[in-house]
């Protein structure tokens, strides 16, 4: 089969040149997703310091407790009492008046 016949016929790997692609809409996606977040968190920047400051604290005590014999519930509690200490921590932070 000749590389005319193929390309006529759809069975190239790559997608024809031109047109819309479908890797266009999940990158528009993509930017409406940042678009968002960015003007979230400078409407709400104290909640996405909480946020980002709680997701760290998380990923650290579970991976520092990984080799520890905790039940699931255990765990679990631990991480919430982690997510309010963020919680504290991001008020404390914001007491300095803002300049």
């Amino acid at each position: 089969m000749s590389s005319e016949s193929r390309s006529s016929t759809g069975g190239g790997v790559l997608p024809s040149p031109g047109g819309a692609s479908q890797g266009a809409v999940p990158r528009a996606r993509w930017a409406g997703l940042w678009a968002w977040l960015r003007e979230s968190a400078q409407a709400h920047p104290r909640l996405f310091v909480w946020l980002a400051l709680a997701i760290g604290m998380v990923a650290i005590l579970l991976w520092a407790s990984r080799g520890q014999p905790l039940l699931p519930q255990q765990r679990l509690v631990l991480a919430a009492a982690t997510v309010g200490l963020a919680g504290l921590c991001t008020w404390i932070i914001h007491w300095e008046p803002e300049l």
